[in-house]
């Protein structure tokens, strides 16, 4: 299929029925769709002990008007989904965010866990999730269903233990407190203050190895949290091997695109190719290629362009303009032996 049939066919696609759209619906438009996905998926898969709930950003620089800025994201500008991930990394359910979804009586942290989590409640799982999720009221409600709570927390929720909060602590040490419900809150010192909350974990000690090869003492809850988060962290990473901005214009896949580029960086004897009365030298200065810049633009604006395309040393003597090689081929109709 071509890229201009493609965006044809896109600009067609249609989920549902315009005129049917209530007031205030953001996602009447593809609901139909996300709720078709998530019942595949759900079907695909069962969860077995370990469940996590993490935000993600899908990479977005158009119009919107519940696109996100999340500042300590890869890609700030996007929409924010929350994902609940299983076992092999697997997601098995997500929710997309379209505004302020608060709700008298209740955080909208508390809600997005247990409504996302509903199914696969009163079974004795464990729910991993990081700060801006986990708080002692989440921990009450998780109990009432039969699953336990595993998370790192911040000091400032409420019915958070004082003597615990406030402690001053040396490298190494730890302070914990148990509730009669068997909620944990623990406070241990590693470069900084890590607080954690647990419905599952005393405040027992374990040794473990670094990554420099030496043994070093940590609360067993801490790993285990490490262990739990890692569900969401390694589908986003695989997520992200295959980018759909990236857009390749030969009918190759990405994977043998790959291999033609580790080729073309490893060969050694690469000449620069010249043209009738231009010629590619390399200079002190840097610059953006002219090409790769244009088409980054005409994808995602001129802000996009900037922070993708990288930086060159490799001008055209003739033309004044920076080129990366394969450009400067294309750009001037020069013959690849």
């Amino acid at each position: 299929m071509t890229r201009k049939r493609f965006e044809l066919l896109l600009r067609s696609f249609h989920c549902c029925n315009n005129d049917d759209c209530p007031p205030g619906d953001r996602l009447f438009k593809v609901s139909g769709l996300l709720d078709l996905l998530l019942s595949k998926y759900k079907m695909a898969r069962t969860p077995k002990e370990s469940m996590c709930i993490d935000e993600s950003i899908v990479p977005f620089v158009g119009r919107l008007l519940f696109r996100q800025y999340i500042q300590n994201k890869r890609h700030r500008y996007g929409i924010k989904i929350f994902k609940l991930c299983i076992d092999n990394f697997y997601t098995v359910g997500f929710k997309i965010y379209a505004g302020k979804e608060s709700v008298v009586g209740q955080r909208v942290s508390t809600r997005i866990v247990t409504e996302m989590a509903e199914e696969y409640l009163d079974m004795g799982r464990t729910m991993y999730t990081d700060n801006w999720y986990s708080s002692y009221d989440l921990a009450t409600e998780l109990l009432k269903r039969s699953t336990h709570l595993v998370g790192t927390l911040r000091s400032n929720r409420k019915n958070n233990p004082t003597e615990v909060i406030k402690k001053k602590l040396k490298r190494g040490e730890v302070i914990a407190k148990q509730c009669n419900k068997g909620i944990t809150v623990l406070k241990w010192k590693d470069k900084r203050d890590v607080l954690a909350i647990s419905t599952k974990h005393s405040a027992a000690m374990v040794k473990t190895t670094n990554k420099f090869g030496s043994d070093v003492i940590k609360p067993k809850l801490i790993l285990d949290y490490n262990k739990g988060k890692s569900l969401v962290d390694v589908c986003d990473l695989r997520n992200s091997y295959h980018n759909p901005l990236k857009i390749i214009k030969q009918k190759i896949d990405i994977t043998t695109f790959r291999e033609i580029l580790i080729e073309h960086l490893l060969s050694k004897n690469e000449e620069i190719p010249t043209g009738n009365e231009h010629k590619l030298e390399e200079t002190k200065s840097r610059g953006r290629c002219a090409s790769c810049y244009k088409n980054m633009v005409e994808q995602g604006g001129r802000l996009y362009a900037q922070r993708i395309t990288r930086q060159i040393k490799t001008k055209c003597a003739s033309c004044k303009k920076f080129y990366c090689i394969p450009c400067f081929s294309d750009a001037h109709k020069i013959n690849k032996k």
